[in-house]
């Protein structure tokens, strides 16, 4: 299991096209994807072996929050009462972080069974906490999970 937190919170942008045709990715896509795979790097403890088989992701977007808050609404911000409904969206955050982890944290995106993304407020800047590790085996099919449930 690998989890660090990343300074900063940003979503995958979209690719961007040149007039004459060439597609790129934009630098704050590209920069963030970097500061996410030297946070990776410098909690790996011992030399970085991605992940062969199925993978469980964790990430949490950590919001800043606005200066405008009043402070019986920072109260229940920093609560999780009031949950941040603002950009970047977290489908954005999720594919920003699986992207940069591939060939890094796994092999592949496409290992990624399981996946828990939330949103919240923090004080001070954004922050982005991610947590890489191998899906747990034993885990009930959902054919199995509704049998179970139904007794």
């Amino acid at each position: 299991m690998v989890e660090f937190t990343v300074p900063g919170l940003h979503g995958k942008d979209r690719p961007r096209m040149t007039r004459g045709g060439h597609v790129y990715t934009p630098k704050a896509t590209e920069d963030f994807e970097d500061k996410v795979q030297w946070c990776f790097r410098r909690a790996v403890h011992g030399p970085i072996v991605p992940l062969t088989g199925p993978v469980s992701v964790t990430i949490k977007a950590y919001h800043p929050i606005p200066r405008s808050a009043p402070k019986c609404r920072i109260l229940q911000m920093l609560a999780a009462i009031l949950r941040p409904l603002v950009k970047p969206d977290i489908d954005n955050v999720i594919k920003i972080v699986l992207d940069a982890l591939n060939g890094l944290g796994y092999k592949d995106d496409k290992q990624v069974v399981e996946l828990h993304a939330y949103k919240f407020y923090m004080e001070g800047g954004g922050a982005t906490y991610i947590r890489v590790e191998e899906a747990a085996r034993e885990a009930a099919r959902p054919s199995q999970r509704a049998k179970e449930e139904t007794v």
